[in-house]
């Protein structure tokens, strides 16, 4: 269906012509006309549709005419003429014609107005037999009539003297036409008068011209003329119609129509037109084009909205047959793009009526984007209702404007209660006004407040909050709300004093443990030291008469003493660590010559004795001047190699002193030993920590050695490494931080 079928019935304007117009093909289809057009030629609508334009004439004007239609295929403008129209009682209707080439939906159709000129079957009637009553008649037609004698005006109506502006026909008697033509029409004028006077009989079919009025402005106007005899000579009766006003609603309505037009190409909407019964689109704008990302031709000859819409075929059809019944109607669809990308779209469908068949204007918006901030929207206003944190967002005075379903949980409050309110009816009194002041100036600076509250529910109970608030900003960068984020930390504020209570009675319990063991350390070292001191005296006073077996018992006394002492040391010396009773003095020495030869020294003897070759290697030029606690960090040292000779039964214990790439000081003792299991190596510094436990363990020890080795790294800033494989040996790396 095309636009041309609606073109004139569906505009008020030109419906409501005095002028018939009709849009019709060269071969005769009529497509279009208005009211007037079906009253002139007394038909209804319907049968002038059946109907073709050269069946309402008479057959001597249709050769004539088709011939003046084909030539309008070239030039736009054809001159008036007359002709006979067939009424449906037998009567002939003489007509004015004045047909134009028109183009609508790319076609090349033609328009034709036609005038009814009532004069005209007077001036052709043979009853007229005298000048006096030609002359009567023209002066009582209300149109505007003259003859023309000599070139001059001899006879002019009151019709006439009003339409070019003047008081009475004698201002206009006695002066030439001519002079009352535009000057650009002067020269067609002439020529047409001049054929006028040719001879009798002769017309000259209606003309568009300009005449000029006597205020000397313009005006449209057809003009009509026949050569006849009055007064015994030959003259010219013609008529002139204005058509200013016409002309000027013509323009009118052509610019109303293009101003349709531009709104509906131009427009930023996606708009188009449908056939509700098919589906087919009628047409669409630039817009739809675009976004669909078809051309115009293919959207109004190859797509229909079943091949843009998702939804199955009957239901577009239900929907379309329900838009076309109700007066407007709005759908939520989702539309398929030439590239195969979906689109939510929001789609208003309302129904215009063209040539009595229904079509539909759709005007569609992509919601794409705002549905998918929607649902984003939805999902946030879900989560903060539903959030197990307390949430309230405030006005700038603190007053609450939204509470979620926890804070209304946690303060037993209702949300009529606490909307509107301010939250100081949380207010326990056992938080310092200060806070509150801090927490104002923080917000209202546009940064964030963190602290814990002290607050008071509905019933009187007190709680614990844990809470956050921040400034809520508009695009402008101006503060418009507050957002508070809060925990009920109350149970934890619990734990944690439980916690504190715990930790200070473990401390009270470590220390008297700690200081148990230093007292009885003491207790202990002192008997064992006099033992130790009788059992050397007793061996020296009879080392030259005793017996293998004697000698045997004193070994065996010195070696337990010794072994009791340095277990008492190792648990004095972790028992000050850990009531941090051990005083660290600093002092910078030598780590060369002031510890790592000396020990080296002391265990050279104790490697021999156990077959191990003991190896200290060090770079020529090394700088090993370093700040430390000497007693800790030969302590430190001293464990090391004591325990890697005693988990050495062949080949070696190794010390390496250097500096690594980041100038580092730092002490490797490796050995061939037995090493260590990988499971081990992460309880290694644990005291009383030992990978072989109970009476079946082959080596002495008690487990302290390696826990006083990692304290004292950290008394000394080192770090402790160590590398370890089973039936391999061992490396443990020292390195000092200063």
């Amino acid at each position: 269906m095309n636009t041309s079928t609606n073109f004139i019935s569906n505009n008020p304007i030109l419906n409501s012509l005095n002028n018939a117009i009709a849009i019709l093909d060269a071969n005769g289809q009529i497509y279009d006309f208005n009211n007037t057009f079906s009253k002139l030629l007394s038909r209804n609508r319907s049968d002038l549709l059946k109907l073709n334009y050269w069946n309402l004439s008479l057959d001597k004007y249709r050769n004539i005419e088709k011939i003046k239609f084909s030539r309008l295929q070239e030039d736009s403008k054809c001159e008036p003429y007359l002709k006979d129209f067939i009424l449906p009682n037998g009567a002939n209707l003489e007509v004015k014609i004045t047909p134009s080439k028109i183009i609508i939906d790319d076609k090349n159709l033609i328009s034709i107005v036609l005038e009814n000129s009532p004069i005209n079957d007077f001036i052709h009637n043979k009853a007229l037999e005298s000048d006096n009553s030609y002359r009567n008649l023209i002066k009582n037609s209300p149109l505007g009539m003259l003859i023309i004698s000599d070139g001059k005006i001899i006879v002019a109506n009151e019709s006439l003297v009003k339409t070019l502006g003047y008081k009475n026909e004698e201002e206009i008697l006695g002066r030439k036409m001519i002079d009352f033509i535009a000057p650009d029409y002067k020269n067609i004028a002439m020529q047409r008068l001049a054929l006028l006077f040719s001879k009798e009989g002769e017309v000259v079919d209606s003309l568009e011209e300009k005449m000029i009025k006597k205020d000397g402005t313009f005006i449209d106007s057809i003009v009509v003329g026949y050569s006849v005899k009055f007064e015994g000579k030959l003259a010219v009766h013609g008529y002139i119609y204005d058509i200013t006003d016409r002309k000027k609603a013509e323009l009118e309505l052509a610019e109303s129509e293009d101003r349709l037009r531009m709104m509906f190409e131009n427009a930023n909407a996606v708009m188009m037109l449908i056939d509700p019964e098919t589906g087919k689109i009628v047409d669409a704008n630039k817009t739809a084009c675009d976004f669909y990302g078809y051309s115009h031709q293919t959207m109004i000859n190859d797509i229909s909205i079943t091949d843009i819409n998702t939804i199955t075929d009957k239901e577009l059809h239900h929907q379309m047959c329900n838009s076309v019944l109700e007066k407007n109607q709005k759908f939520l669809l989702k539309h398929k793009l030439r590239n195969g990308s979906i689109r939510d779209v929001e789609i208003y469908v309302g129904k215009i009526i063209s040539n009595e068949v229904p079509l539909l204007y759709a005007i569609i918006h992509d919601i794409t984007e705002s549905r998918t901030i929607a649902l984003e929207n939805l999902k946030l206003s879900q989560a903060v209702m539903q959030s197990p944190a307390s949430i309230v967002i405030t006005d700038l005075n603190g007053n609450i404007e939204f509470a979620n379903k926890k804070f209304l949980e946690v303060t037993g409050y209702t949300s009529d209660e606490v909307i509107g309110a301010n939250p100081r009816i949380l207010k326990s009194g056992s938080v310092p006004d200060e806070t509150y002041v801090k927490m104002w100036e923080t917000i209202l600076a546009g940064n964030v407040w963190t602290g814990e509250l002290l607050n008071k529910r509905k019933d009187g109970t007190f709680f614990w909050e844990d809470v956050s608030i921040t400034p809520i900003f508009n695009s402008e960068g101006e503060i418009i709300h507050f957002l508070g984020t809060k925990e009920d930390i109350t149970d934890i504020k619990k734990n944690e004093q439980k916690l504190i209570e715990a930790k200070e009675k473990a401390e009270q319990s470590d220390k008297l443990k700690s200081e148990f063991l230093a007292q009885m350390s003491h207790e202990i070292r002192t008997p064992v030291n006099t033992i130790l001191s009788f059992s050397n005296l007793l061996h020296s006073d009879h080392i030259n008469e005793e017996s293998e077996e004697i000698s045997t018992i004193f070994n065996s006394i010195d070696s337990a003493s010794k072994r009791i002492i340095r277990t008492i040391e190792m648990i004095i010396n972790m028992s000050e660590i850990q009531t941090g009773s051990y005083e660290v003095v600093l002092k910078e020495l030598r780590l060369g010559n002031d510890i790592l030869k000396p020990l080296i020294s002391e265990y050279k003897m104790l490697a021999e004795l156990r077959g191990i070759d003991l190896i200290y290697k060090t770079n020529d030029g090394f700088d090993d001047l370093i700040v430390i606690d000497e007693y800790s960090s030969t302590q430190i040292l001293a464990n090391l190699l004591d325990n890697a000779i005693k988990y050495t039964h062949k080949g070696f214990v190794k010390v390496t002193a250097y500096k690594d790439k980041y100038s580092c000081l730092t002490v490797e003792v490796s050995d061939s030993g037995i090493g260590m299991n990988t499971e081990y190596l992460s309880k290694l510094f644990l005291p009383f920590s030992q990978e072989e436990q109970g009476y079946t363990r082959q080596y002495d020890g008690n487990g302290l050695g390696l826990a006083l080795v990692k304290n004292y790294c950290k008394l000394n800033n080192a770090k402790i490494e160590v590398k370890s494989e089973k039936n391999i040996g061992s490396t443990f790396i020292i390195k000092f931080n200063n």
